[in-house]
């Protein structure tokens, strides 16, 4: 539990600088060394983060020799990290080159900027890898505390997937597992509050295409209505030729080539964004359009042949969910940070079945409103 919403306002990128240094070497082996010993095995370490979690994973081979040594490597890096000032010093620097980069991308920009709309001064509209101020406010004993509390007093959330028994699981996770007990009680997330009244912005940007998105805060992990906003949201735009949006702004008036919509289900209400890509001249009848076939798809649900076909093509792809070892980890991960039930996957797939369209048609006139639906705009002013 260490996401960006863990980060301070003003040190906005601190979660992402730790968990990204945490692979840059320990206090036995410097980033040099510790890259070559994980080479020689053929292991792989990666780091993530999101606005509830950081992770850092590793990808090994099933040799028990080889396996433990990256294990043993595993373990040095999360109970031992080095954070030396100069990784420090160069994860900064890559950091800011990043951000820098995704300043002169559209579609970052605006998504930055609807999160920032939408959550207003939530930790949810942080931007989890900062920005070049945030990070130049971080020093390594910020690092310090933040691993001290979200790592060391903590227990990690272990997912394990692979040609291993359960005993020989369990016997890697009492390895990584730390020693002495939890010792800080980790803050409850703020609440997210919608807002009263949404906010529309219009960023210029010298661009060939405009990118507009629209958003809310949504959907819970753990949310009553999930299914039925979920697939909700497969019919509208997140079932891609098939989808709502893409028949009536790309098939029906060729407004744009790509347009999408989208949920990211979080521990509180996670983000809900309608975006697109038009020509600058389209902007005004391609958002309006964009936000009438939402209020429609709210007032009137999908149609009984919609609703049937992108049922049974959603059922149809579950399986692909799962087909590689990398799937059904990212699957467990979000089982065990999010305590879902162990039978979440079979479950998952029960409740879309038993999903009627009047179960989608009431979650989404009840949850979802046009009206509370910020707007960006980045691109140039049309003529």
């Amino acid at each position: 539990d260490a996401g960006a919403r863990r980060d301070p306002a003003d040190k906005q990128g601190l979660a992402a600088q730790t968990v990204n240094l945490l692979n840059k070497g320990s206090t036995h082996l410097n980033k040099t060394e510790l890259a070559e010993q994980l080479a020689d095995i053929g292991a792989q370490f990666n780091t993530e983060i999101d606005a509830d979690m950081s992770v850092i994973s590793v990808r090994t081979l099933s040799d028990v020799k080889l396996r433990n040594i990256a294990m043993k490597h595993l373990k040095t890096v999360l109970g031992e990290p080095a954070f030396d000032e100069l990784q420090i010093k160069r994860e900064r620097s890559l950091s800011i080159g990043n951000i820098l980069q995704s300043n002169t991308e559209p579609s970052s920009i605006a998504f930055n900027a609807l999160m920032s709309a939408i959550y207003a001064k939530h930790p949810y509209g942080y931007l989890s890898h900062g920005t070049e101020k945030s990070l130049n406010n971080i020093q390594r004993g910020d690092i310090l505390k933040f691993y001290t509390q979200y790592y060391a007093e903590q227990q990690p959330i272990i997912n394990i997937v692979g040609a291993i028994t359960r005993t020989e699981a369990e016997q890697i996770a009492n390895q990584l597992e730390n020693t002495r007990p939890s010792l800080a009680t980790l803050a409850a997330i703020e609440p997210v509050s919608l807002l009263t009244e949404a906010k529309k912005q219009f960023i210029p940007f010298p661009s060939s295409q405009t990118h507009i998105m629209l958003g809310m805060p949504l959907l819970k992990r753990h949310d009553a209505d999930y299914y039925a906003l979920v697939v909700g949201n497969y019919l509208l735009g997140g079932g891609g030729f098939d989808s709502r949006l893409n028949q009536e702004i790309r098939v029906n008036k060729g407004y744009a080539y790509s347009v999408y919509s989208d949920i990211n289900p979080l521990f509180d209400a996670g983000p809900f964004v309608l975006n697109l890509q038009t020509k600058t001249e389209n902007v005004p009848l391609a958002l309006d359009l964009m936000q009438t076939t939402l209020k429609k798809f709210i007032a009137e649900g999908p149609t009984e042949e919609e609703f049937q076909q992108a049922k049974n093509n959603y059922l149809g792809s579950f399986a692909l969910r799962t087909d590689n070892n990398q799937n059904i980890l990212s699957y467990l991960s979000i089982i065990g940070f999010y305590g879902l039930k162990l039978s979440y996957l079979d479950d998952y797939e029960a409740a879309v079945k038993k999903l009627q369209r009047q179960d989608i048609t009431q979650a989404w006139q009840k949850r979802v409103n046009s009206e509370q639906f910020s707007v960006v705009v980045v691109g140039e002013k049309s003529k």
